[in-house]
């Protein structure tokens, strides 16, 4: 959905506010106007009717002798020198009705007249009575219109002046506003805008500055200033207590998995490593002896005559003797080294031993052997005490030699140890213990 065009607050508000000074300006110079045509006209009625009331006499005299062409001057000067829009003189067709101040066409006579005679019926008049001295009713009318163009051009300049004064007055407070606006509005918005427009999470250590002038009371803008203070303090804190947590259970994670993996690798009973590591990581211990030229031995060890330990006292016991030995053999070699023991199957073991030659070999699987004999053995339940001794043979890595080529030989070196009475390490040729 596209976004509506942006437009300042500041700009809206001025808009607003010079379109509201425009209608309170033109609705002032309306009044006005109204107000000065109910004036002008008003005065230019009662200014009519002095004229009217000071000429009747002349015009009375005139009438008397129905001198058309004497009204007719009368009237034209008197329209001009009364600025009136039409003037005219009328008589009773007959007066024995009476005097009618307000003749129907048909009951009058126009006796003369100047002017527009369409002001007759669309502009303020003022009559007044022509009166003949020893009569008791008037011989006739005189007629005075007001000229509407003298009237418009009243309101007009009344209106106008109007207009010009409210409108300076309003460009003048308009200014003002807008200088208020920007300075106090439109500006610290503008920044607190771009402020949130470059706020990134990442990165909530940027300060808001909306560089206002220091006054002695806060005002909305203010509030949000500190609002967005608060906030950003907030979020830094969650955020930093977001990564702890994430950091924590990373840890956490990181440690079960290596327990996880270390139980997947590790034999149960023993604590040795187990089958699946010895074949997974033997490969990479053989590689890493070919590439750089460091020697590498395997031991293999067997517990002597474990069958009977089972066939005797039980599964319980060898299970004990088995672990028992494990504890043995993890405790004699050099982990600083890398050397590591693994549970090859049963109660047969095998050490592995990277940057170990041959001969430092069989010095530690005579140290183990040495270690297993002399152990007191675990306690039985008829008070006695259970022994056993282990049969060693060790072979070191040959050049080009594979990896079942080397459990091969360490292997054999096992089986001769055992036919060769047990109890004893054997290299390349039965030893004797």
């Amino acid at each position: 959905m596209p976004q509506p065009p942006f437009r300042p607050l500041a700009t809206s508000l001025i808009r607003k506010t010079a379109g509201l000074a425009s209608a309170c300006t033109l609705t002032l110079a309306l009044i006005q106007g109204l107000l000065t045509y109910h004036s002008v006209t008003d005065r230019s009625l009662s200014r009519l009717e002095d004229i009217a009331t000071a000429q009747a006499p002349a015009f009375a005299e005139v009438l008397w002798t129905v001198d058309r062409t004497s009204i007719n001057l009368m009237l034209e000067a008197l329209q001009k020198v009364g600025d009136s829009g039409y003037a005219e003189v009328w008589t009773h067709r007959s007066n024995t009705t009476g005097y009618d101040p307000i003749p129907e066409q048909a009951s009058f006579d126009v006796v003369g007249s100047a002017g527009d005679p369409r002001f007759r019926t669309t502009a303020a008049s003022v009559s007044v009575p022509l009166l003949r001295p020893g009569l008791a009713k008037p011989i006739g009318e005189l007629l005075l219109t007001i000229d509407p163009a003298l009237v418009y051009r009243e309101v007009a300049r009344a209106a106008g002046a109007v207009l010009l004064s409210s409108a300076l007055t309003a460009t003048l407070l308009i200014g003002v506003i807008v200088w208020v606006l920007k300075r106090d509005l439109q500006r610290p918005m503008s920044r607190l805008s771009r402020f949130v427009a470059d706020l990134a999470a990442d990165d909530l250590t940027q300060t808001l500055d909306l560089r206002r002038p220091p006054r002695s009371v806060h005002d909305e803008i203010d509030r949000v200033d500190q609002g967005f203070r608060l906030l950003q303090g907030r979020l830094a804190e969650h955020i930093q207590t977001l990564e702890d947590k994430v950091a924590d259970r990373t840890a956490h994670l990181e440690l079960a998995l290596s327990e996880l993996k270390t139980l997947s690798t590790t034999d149960a009973l023993t604590g040795c490593r187990n089958r699946l590591y010895f074949s997974q990581q033997l490969d990479t211990e053989i590689q890493h002896a070919r590439r750089y030229g460091r020697p590498l031995s395997l031991v293999f060890c067997d517990i002597d005559h474990f069958k009977q330990v089972n066939d005797q006292h039980g599964h319980a016991a060898g299970d004990q003797l088995l672990k028992a030995t494990g504890e043995i053999l993890r405790s004699e070699l050099r982990g600083s080294s890398g050397d590591w023991v693994a549970r090859y199957g049963g109660e047969e073991f095998v050490l592995v031993l990277p940057e170990t030659p041959q001969d430092a070999a069989a010095a530690l699987a005579e140290r183990v052997r040495l270690r297993v004999a002399e152990y007191a053995g675990i306690a039985l339940p008829d008070g006695s005490r259970l022994r056993r001794s282990m049969s060693f043979g060790v072979a070191s890595l040959q050049v080009d030699e594979s990896e079942s080529a080397l459990l091969q030989r360490a292997d054999q070196r096992l089986y001769e140890a055992k036919r060769g009475g047990r109890n004893r390490v054997v290299t390349e040729a039965p030893a004797q213990a």
